[in-house]
């Protein structure tokens, strides 16, 4: 294998900042392994510029317009409730979505759901109750695919289920599961 193909592997990711306009420049190597780098200033809006090399014959560079999403593999973004019967979850700031001590039935994972997900992006929710079995529905955003939704929390145990977005449908498709044994 050459050496250039091997560093294709290796995911890498460099930070520096530039003090005068605090301008941050994030070098890495996304899912498909094609280097990205990501440049952001303040409160502009971010744009994304990668370079595909991937075709050595064709190899190009890409700007987004801004308002393209990116997920930079390594990279997870967690957030965390304690508790609620309507969780919230914003898909555009979370890949994980964790809830620690929960007191009540989930009436609805789908009322405070929000974000603009795009096709195939991944979101694990990870529901521990407080030592009491408690029931999820998880409302019209969320169905079974491939793996039914869980019902309900088994007492104690951490439940963590996989999901992945279909734009088509517009919906998140459950495809995995599983109970803390």
């Amino acid at each position: 294998m050459p050496e250039e193909e091997e560093k294709l592997d290796t995911q890498e990711i460099k930070e520096t900042q530039e003090t005068q306009d605090e301008m941050k420049t994030f070098s890495v190597l996304d899912d498909t392994n094609c280097p990205i780098q990501h440049k952001h200033t303040g409160t502009d809006t971010p744009k994304i510029k990668y370079r595909n090399i991937m075709d050595k014959d064709h190899a190009s560079t890409h700007e987004s317009g801004g308002t393209d999403k990116i997920s930079i593999a390594g990279l997870t973004k967690v957030t965390t409730e304690a508790s609620s019967a309507t969780p919230t979850i914003n898909s555009d700031n979370t890949d994980l979505h964790s809830i620690t001590a929960l007191a009540t039935a989930i009436t609805s994972m789908t009322t405070n759901l929000s974000g603009t997900p795009v096709n195939g992006q991944k979101l694990l929710i990870r529901i521990l109750d407080n030592a009491t079995g408690r029931a999820i529905t998880w409302g019209a955003k969320f169905e079974d695919r491939g793996m039914a939704l869980p019902t309900t929390t088994t007492a104690s145990k951490l439940l963590t289920v996989g999901f992945i977005y279909d734009t088509v449908d517009s919906i998140w498709g459950c495809v995995a599961v599983a109970d803390e044994t």
